[in-house]
């Protein structure tokens, strides 16, 4: 009797203790198909492109990469740097992702995804200005003139250019865009060339209008995105994060986000 009584119990403690089991949630833990690996993508660090304030992350590029691994939901590793650090770690194939960063920056092993366009603008201070240069592109040939430029990441020049400017030693490399504003303003360099969100980001409307004149590059605006590693990825993974960034465009995330930075506004010249 007595070992019946304790079959009986051992009975009723396996199904009780079975139940929890059976109904505990799975997608608590399970990952979808698309997080099978951790995501890494570089973060670089020129304001408004990436910048901590107040201890909180911020900056266009942080927003659409974070936004990117959300629609995903993956996890993700994040490379801060410099911009030529970080194009030389894409090259490397050290990293998943990276921008954003114009179509003219040419990687062998990148796929590149187009958010927005902008046009290249030509910032020089007044005193410099030659009245016979016509066009932003003239002025690169300009003797007088020295650039300051990133590091490593002429984004902004095409090819030929840099190399004029290099072959004349009339280029200033700097590790940000605040190193490169500082030398403008104190006369150590007479010119740059940026984008509206890089020159809304650094100057105010007065100082533009009173000390420098704005000229905007001719031809097509440069197209900025997101370069995909076609090395770490493959199509499946190339094609979820592609899919994810042009959807900010369509369901318009990327015009939210783009209209939460300030944009320099055009002044032609007169």
């Amino acid at each position: 009797m007595k070992s019946v009584f304790i079959l009986v119990c051992c009975i009723l403690l396996t199904s009780v203790f079975s139940i929890p089991t059976r109904a505990a949630p799975a997608r608590t833990t399970q990952v979808s198909q698309a997080c099978e690996r951790n995501y890494t993508f570089g973060l670089i660090t020129v304001p408004p492109i990436y910048f901590v304030q107040s201890g909180k992350k911020s900056g266009l590029g942080y927003e659409f990469s974070i936004e990117a691994m959300r629609r995903l939901e993956c996890r993700f590793t994040e490379k801060v740097g410099v911009v030529s650090a970080l194009m030389n770690s894409f090259t490397n194939n050290r990293l998943d992702f990276l921008g954003p960063l114009t179509d003219k920056v040419a990687f062998k092993n990148s796929e590149f995804i187009g958010l927005w366009n902008a046009p290249r603008i030509l910032v020089i201070k007044k005193a410099n200005i030659d009245v016979k240069a016509k066009n932003l592109e003239a002025y690169i040939f300009d003797s007088k003139l020295v650039f300051g430029t990133l590091i490593g990441g002429n984004i902004y020049y095409h090819e030929e250019e840099i190399n004029t400017l290099r072959k004349s030693n009339r280029v200033r490399p700097y590790a940000g865009g605040e190193d490169i504003v500082r030398a403008l303003r104190a006369g150590k360099v007479q010119a740059l060339i940026a984008g509206p969100y890089i020159l809304g980001h650094y100057f105010d409307k007065k100082e533009l209008a009173e000390d420098y004149v704005q000229i905007q590059g001719n031809g097509n605006p440069l197209e900025w995105g997101f370069h995909l590693s076609t090395t770490r990825l493959n199509s499946d993974e190339r094609g979820r994060l592609r899919n994810a960034f042009l959807k900010m465009k369509e369901d318009g995330t990327a015009e939210r986000i783009q209209s939460k930075y300030k944009q320099f506004e055009f002044q032609d010249r007169e």
